[in-house]
């Protein structure tokens, strides 16, 4: 694997041209992803030299997903290509997200949808949301919220390569897509502002707004601080946790943020859609716990708040159910 892949699927772009629809079988044939010896490429978080071949990792990734699918779009194409040539510092970020994108069990409308909606991608500065950045960071250094992933991840998964807890930074991004609440990233997590920002800003009459709002926060910031813990214990930033949650019994919950979130709220709220079910009460005394690092309440799910369904996507939390795919 090496910057030939990229030279070859540059050239087979090139030659496509005068289509509007692209088979990619050819070029997967071309670059060898048909061979029965064929491994899934791997990314070492313990070796920074392994992820110079990011660009040709995510390459395979979309290939091996896309081949056997129907025909892609020649500007989707263009659009995913453009990602994984960037050089700037939002490129490397893209690039993160790209790993994930292209594991993900959807449509290749919805894929060249959301390639569309990713390649805007803007990191904001750290003072931008700063209240929500120490919110988040509160969560993922929680004591109880570190003990129950390592729980989980000893319970769920085998073939561990590092117990070493790394720190894990908060970066906040504004991607114009409001679906996408966050993703995983290498030794960080990344959280879409829009997301938030569109809720709070829709329910600012209401005084229930800032708690729910916090508390989505911190759900993200769970759920994605579990997606890289996985990947650091796995020591393989190119994975998606449905594959490697082997001893896990329940094969509808083998998405590991998912999986986190359900220990302490029994599933993934969808917060705004359960305002009237909701003890804001208790939520505020979770929110209290979280800032103080002191044990969590139990959280009250009664009357029963609306849970969103399982997602396919492995390292990015998506809320759309329309981009999701089943099949």
């Amino acid at each position: 694997m090496s910057d030939s892949d990229i030279d070859i699927f540059a050239t087979f772009i090139a030659n496509s041209e005068d289509k509007k629809l692209v088979s990619l079988e050819p070029i997967a044939e071309q670059i060898g992803l048909r061979s029965p010896s064929y491994t899934k490429p791997t990314l070492s978080l313990l070796n920074v030299e392994s992820f110079k071949s990011i660009d040709a990792v995510i390459l395979r990734n979309f290939l091996r997903n896309y081949s056997d699918s129907e025909d892609f779009p020649l500007n989707g194409l263009k659009t995913f290509f453009r990602i994984i040539n960037r050089a700037d510092p939002n490129g490397h970020i893209l690039k993160i997200m790209m790993i994930h994108l292209t594991e993900a069990n959807v449509s290749v409308a919805n894929a060249v949808t959301l390639y569309t909606q990713v390649e805007k991608l803007v990191v904001l500065p750290d003072e931008e949301k700063l209240g929500w950045k120490i919110l988040a960071e509160q969560t993922i250094m929680h004591p109880q919220i570190i003990e129950t992933v390592t729980k989980l991840i000893v319970a769920n998964t085998e073939k561990i390569q590092n117990t070493e807890l790394k720190h894990i930074s908060v970066k906040f991004v504004h991607i114009p897509s409001y679906s996408i609440r966050g993703f995983s990233g290498i030794n960080e997590i990344y959280i879409n502002s829009k997301h938030f920002e569109d809720n709070a800003k829709e329910y600012a009459s209401d005084t229930r707004a800032q708690s729910i709002t916090q508390i989505d926060v911190v759900c993200i910031a769970m759920h994605e601080n579990a997606q890289v813990r996985l990947r650091q214990a796995r020591d393989n930033f190119n994975l998606s946790s449905p594959f490697v949650l082997t001893k896990c019994d329940d094969m509808n919950e083998l998405q590991f943020g998912r999986m986190v979130e359900k220990e302490f709220f029994y599933g993934q709220v969808a917060w705004w859609r359960s305002m009237e079910a909701l003890n804001m009460e208790n939520i505020k005394s979770f929110l209290t716990a979280i800032a103080t690092g002191t044990q969590l309440p139990k959280f009250d799910d009664k009357p029963k708040p609306v849970y969103r369904p399982p997602s396919v996507v492995s390292g990015i939390d998506i809320t759309d159910e329309k981009l999701y795919c089943f099949c």
